[in-house]
């Protein structure tokens, strides 16, 4: 027998105007300001659609915290479905088919059950979000970027790679506005700067001073090794003994994957 069978005589849509009875998850994301506000002036301009929220036995809102919070400003009734057993896993699965969590909102939701991983990321985010993107951010910390595994909590990131990766991008955040004139993608630079940072045969304060003086000579990068290039080239000027950045880039990336 379907456990769909009697759906229709077991759920049943309820109506209320007493707003206190839900609870929002701790571990659900945030509702954003802007989304009240287009919920609001919908509302305004066609009248109240009645969609109703989806809860918990313990009237935990599932999915609707932003119809809550716009009907309840304007003293609009809420209707709501109950449903036994549901969770902060169904808040992320219906997220996923309706209107999508961003990365952001599932790092912070898994940083909230204290896993580490997600801990360590959602602090680099903090402290250098606003000036890298979650990508740049993952390879200062030698992680991989892999959306599903970011999205099901299985994302890995040790301790040491969170300490390496706030080291090495509070190397980088001075340099950021150098390179931040360059045409297209920047993200190829910073991450080549990030490669460079970790080489032995490279003095960084050179690499650093290098870029500040001739960033001028950088030029839109189509990967890594194209920015590599040019890094080099900056970085070499009026050097003696010249290093080769960029080939040995290619010869660590060729024995690293064999």
């Amino acid at each position: 027998m379907s456990k769909y069978k009697d759906i229709e005589s077991e759920y049943k849509i309820y109506v209320t105007r007493d707003y206190d009875r839900f609870k929002l998850i701790d571990k659900n994301r945030s509702v954003k300001d802007g989304r009240i506000k287009k919920l609001q002036e919908s509302i305004k301009s066609i009248g109240l659609i009645p969609t109703p929220l989806l809860v918990n036995e313990n009237y935990e809102v599932i999915d609707g915290q932003g119809r809550l919070k716009a009907c309840s400003s304007e003293a609009l009734p809420i209707y709501y479905l109950k449903i036994k057993g549901l969770g902060i896993k169904h808040c992320r699965a219906m997220n996923i088919n309706q209107s999508n969590w961003t990365m952001r909102d599932y790092i912070y939701s898994y940083a909230k059950e204290d896993m580490k991983p997600y801990v360590w990321l959602k602090q680099l985010l903090e402290t250098y979000g606003k000036s890298f993107n979650l990508e740049v951010i993952l390879y200062a910390a030698d992680a991989t970027y892999n959306s599903k595994d970011i999205k099901d909590g299985l994302f890995k990131m040790s301790y040491e790679q969170y300490r390496h990766a706030s080291v090495s991008l509070s190397w980088l955040l001075p340099i950021v506005k150098h390179i931040k004139r360059i045409p297209g993608r920047i993200s190829y630079h910073e991450e080549a700067l990030l490669y460079c940072y970790d080489q032995a045969d490279i003095n960084n304060d050179r690499l650093k001073k290098q870029i500040e003086v001739r960033s001028y000579e950088l030029t839109s990068a189509g990967d890594i090794p194209d920015a590599l290039k040019q890094i080099e080239t900056v970085y070499n000027h009026r050097l003696k003994d010249k290093v080769l950045i960029e080939a040995n880039y290619r010869i660590r990336k060729k024995e690293t994957t064999a």
